[in-house]
């Protein structure tokens, strides 16, 4: 299915109030979570694209490696979803709804983020939830105004770098990602993606709808875009216990990136696991999810790449690996 399949929805022309937008555009907002291997939870935002279809769009660090991803929409009804297709280094992703959706639901019309300035008003919609005792809690409206345009912004090395961003003043909170941001007229005109570091409070960074269009339809065929087949994390984000870091500074390691999930079956399945620790890819030190995809972005499909590093959790603890895998 692509964007270009199906009859789309004229865009708003009217100016409307914030409180508008978020009434006309709440039922085509829903809470996706799931459980990462190591059992804890976690959550993130996704937006109606097609009704007909079941498609939302989403951020792919929302929803890759979950296991059991679910949707909770707006009357609290619950469905099971599925990935259709992801780009953790364009981090987009395609989910699809594992049923049907909750009577009153809406398809959020696509603006034109090509025409925004700088002082634009804009509304982000989300599901800013911190526990699981939260899933019953409302789509919450932030609102502000554009601050810049083509913003390259590297702010969490647990997220790709993005090179093209809206930068605004609209809140964004974990678990807004993935939600819609929209102009005064209710039309999507980003996806959410990331809030700036506390130092740089007041600056929240989307990904501007129009330079999503491309990938999007190449998701929405079921490609798995820069894909390992399993997912990492930053060392530097995710301290392990002091035992286990003093172990691994006496080993030589002090950076590289957590296994966080693997793919069952997948091209590395029983020769790496969640909690090991990668150092190198392709020979390459790789230290943050922009580390790794610059080196999957260079790979030629059919290329071998490598990966090596240190067992952390497994067996035999502590002792390196060396795999290798052809790309597809």
């Amino acid at each position: 299915m692509s964007m270009g399949e199906h009859t789309p929805i004229p865009a708003n022309t009217d100016p409307l109030s914030s409180a508008e937008i978020y009434q006309k555009s709440r039922k085509g907002v829903f809470l996706v979570y799931g459980r990462l291997p190591d059992g804890s939870y976690t959550w993130g935002t996704a937006f109606i694209h097609d009704l007909d279809g079941e498609v939302a769009i989403t951020n792919a660090h929302v929803v890759d490696g979950i296991q059991g991803p679910q949707a909770v929409f707006f009357d609290g009804t619950e469905q099971p979803v599925v990935v259709v297709g992801s780009d953790p280094c364009a981090d987009l992703a395609v989910i699809r709804v594992g049923g049907a959706l909750p009577e009153g639901s809406v398809r959020l019309p696509l603006g034109d983020s090509d025409t925004l300035a700088p002082g634009d008003e804009l509304t982000a919609i989300g599901y800013p939830v911190s526990g699981q005792a939260e899933l019953g809690a409302r789509a919450v409206p932030t609102t502000g105004l554009v601050q810049d345009l083509g913003v390259r912004a590297s702010v969490d090395p647990s997220l790709p770098e993005y090179v093209d961003a809206i930068q605004h003043g609209a809140t964004l909170r974990p678990g807004s990602s993935g939600g819609p941001l929209l102009d005064n007229k209710g039309n999507v005109v980003g996806i959410n993606s990331m809030a700036g570091p506390a130092d740089e409070r007041g600056h929240n960074y989307s990904i501007p709808i129009d330079a999503a269009h491309h990938e999007t339809d190449k998701l929405m065929t079921g490609e798995h875009l820069n894909s390992l087949g399993w997912t990492l994390t930053p060392h530097v984000t995710n301290r392990p216990r002091a035992d286990v870091e003093s172990a691994l500074q006496e080993a030589g390691y002090r950076g590289g990136m957590f296994v966080e999930s693997v793919e069952p079956g997948g091209r590395v399945d029983g020769r790496v696991q969640v909690g090991d620790l990668v150092s190198k890819l392709s020979n390459t030190p790789v230290n943050t999810q922009q580390d790794v995809c610059e080196v999957v972005e260079s790979t030629l499909p059919g290329r071998v790449m490598t990966a090596d590093g240190i067992h952390v959790f497994s067996k035999p603890t502590y002792g390196q690996f060396h795999v290798q895998w052809r790309m597809p």
